[in-house]
């Protein structure tokens, strides 16, 4: 049986989480930007151990009421994209769908 190795892992969410953040969400970089909306993400990067601690992350996410917009594994120039194919809220009692969206 392989032992999982960690992946680098690119997270982007609905609006601005500050610098501080980042002691909460397990050491990633934040980096505010504008999307092609003119709308502000916030862009979470960092190397996440295993799909239990990515999990967990996405979990703090929704705990916080952010709004998921893309996940994306980051591995040498090829990469996995996930988008949101409709809005995950506390209050809709939805839980998000996700599909893979195509990489160049």
């Amino acid at each position: 049986m392989d032992t999982p190795t960690a992946q680098v892992y690119r997270i982007t969410v609905q609006g601005r989480l500050d610098e501080i953040w980042s002691q909460w969400l397990s050491g990633l970089t934040i980096e505010t930007a504008v999307n092609d909306r003119g709308a502000i993400v916030t862009i979470l990067t960092g190397e996440i151990v295993d799909q239990a601690a990515l999990r967990g992350l996405l979990n703090r996410l929704w705990d916080w009421n952010l709004t998921l917009i893309a996940v994306t594994r980051l591995q040498g120039q090829h990469h996995d994209t996930f988008t949101s194919t409709r809005n995950r809220t506390r209050s809709g009692a939805r839980h998000g769908q996700y599909t893979p969206a195509r990489s160049s």
